[in-house]
């Protein structure tokens, strides 16, 4: 089995211990019937401990041992905030799990029904491979599902309409050695997590998409059109029945998002100037905010600089999971940006000074608020798409020229009024400890990156 070749258009990777892979089931399947594309699912083994560290949580909630970075307690912690929420969109379940599952087994049992079934079959809607993928997947998130135990899965084949016969041998021999191999494969092809989408038939190449977000680029490709900002940029799917009830259960606050009457409706968000992730949320974000009515407060903060991929030692094989990890995210992180660019990007592991920037932001938001949006834009156009600089007093008179507010004014803020108000925005940035850009907030729930545009702009336009 090839990792990054298939029969079909189309391979899914999927681990039943990752929140994500839930979550993006559903969706998959709906992109899948609607375009009548058919997907090879296929297993990757997530080896957790290598990228976040290991934990294990006692009966009661706590942590009773675990070796994990401040940092990566950060990530779990947000992870499961939002996956709980999208969960809540589709009336799932979802959750913590109490340790780092094993999850061969469930692979196993993968690989058995695609021995036992053509690839046409494995793929049906209603099919073995989606009964058994539903009964792991459901069962394993409300924490009634012990996937290490091998008569579980053999029940679960049972239950999706699979023989058993000879499966037990099949879990210790040879689909343990196929796991294996596959693992090893999928690994040194690049794929560090799921879902990862594999489009097989993308020219010379193979397309690899990691996160369901991609769904509206994987389907504007499978279906032959072409991707642009309008049909394919990153969002989280939303269900197509999603009613006023599972919005208000996604919601940390109900009704924070209700804006007061005859006032719009208001959304602050957490930019870095010289982050690419930044850069790429603009238009996006300018754009539904526009068609929402929604009047968007802007913050500025340093964000986290995007790794450099580390360099090959040239002797892979002493290398650990860890490093080699790093370096798939870290490679696919830079094609991922620049295959979303309006242009090659530049600087993307160069973070800048912001107070210039930041300041000017402020003066702006003080003496012409109806040009916010303007001095925001065209300071992004300068840095990524110009080469100039921001990190400069200088650098800003130019903007702040074009848009009729260069004088006295400014110079007048930046010695009196500028320096606290700049002070008291780091010191909320510091308190609300935002690491990443962009993050969007309504209320005190953090929304992190432009993936979740379609879901705020639902909760905005209800109130929510």
């Amino acid at each position: 089995m090839q990792p990054l070749a298939s029969d079909a258009p189309l391979i899914v990777y999927i681990d039943v211990k990752s929140p994500y892979a839930y979550l993006a089931l559903e969706p998959t399947r709906q992109m899948l019937l609607e375009t009548g594309v058919l997907a090879d699912w296929r297993p990757f083994v997530l080896d957790i401990p290598s990228y976040l560290g290991t934990a294990k949580i006692g009966p009661s909630g706590a942590v009773q041992a675990q070796r994990r970075s401040a940092s990566q307690w950060s990530g779990v912690k947000y992870a499961y905030f939002d996956c709980r929420r999208y969960a809540n969109l589709y009336g799932q379940t979802l959750r913590g799990t109490q340790k780092i599952w094993d999850t061969r087994l469930p692979a196993i049992g993968m690989l058995w029904i695609k021995k036992q079934f053509s690839l046409k079959a494995q793929g049906e809607p209603g099919g073995p491979l989606y009964r058994y993928l539903d009964a792991l997947f459901e069962l394993f998130w409300k924490r009634e599902l012990d996937v290490e135990q091998l008569t579980v899965i053999q029940a679960a084949l049972v239950g999706a309409g699979v023989a058993t016969s000879g499966f037990a041998d099949f879990a210790t021999q040879e689909g343990a050695r196929q796991n294996e191999q596959l693992q090893a494969d999928a690994f040194d092809a690049g794929i560090y997590g799921v879902p990862t989408y594999i489009l097989t038939d993308q020219g010379a190449k193979p397309a690899r998409y990691f996160g369901r977000e991609h769904l509206p680029r994987v389907r504007a490709l499978l279906s032959g059109e072409a991707a642009t900002h309008a049909n394919s940029d990153i969002a989280y799917p939303l269900p197509r029945d999603l009613d006023r009830g599972r919005l208000e259960a996604s919601a940390q606050a109900p009704g924070v998002a209700k804006a007061a009457s005859g006032q719009r409706p208001r959304l602050t968000i957490w930019i870095d100037f010289s982050c690419p992730q930044s850069y790429l949320a603009l238009l996006p974000t300018l754009s539904a905010c526009q068609q929402g009515d929604v009047q968007i407060a802007w913050r500025v903060t340093s964000s986290k600089s995007l790794k450099k991929p580390d360099a090959a030692s040239g002797l892979q094989q002493v290398e650990d999971r860890a490093i080699l990890h790093r370096r798939h995210r870290a490679e696919y992180l830079i094609t991922d940006m620049q295959r979303y660019a309006p242009h090659t990007l530049q600087r993307l592991h160069t973070r800048v000074a912001l107070d210039a920037a930041a300041t000017g932001l402020l003066f702006v938001q003080s003496e012409a608020p109806g040009k916010v949006n303007d001095f925001v834009e065209r300071i992004f156009v300068r840095y990524w798409r110009d080469g100039g600089g921001i990190d400069q007093g200088d650098d800003i008179d130019p903007v702040l020229g074009e848009l009729g507010l260069l004088g006295s004014d400014w110079r007048t803020f930046k010695r009196g009024a500028g320096p606290g108000l700049l002070e008291a925005m780091k010191q909320q940035a510091e308190a609300l400890g935002i690491r990443s850009t962009p993050t969007y907030y309504l209320g005190d729930e953090p929304f992190q990156g432009r993936a979740h545009l379609p879901l705020l702009m639902r909760r905005l336009s209800a109130g929510i």
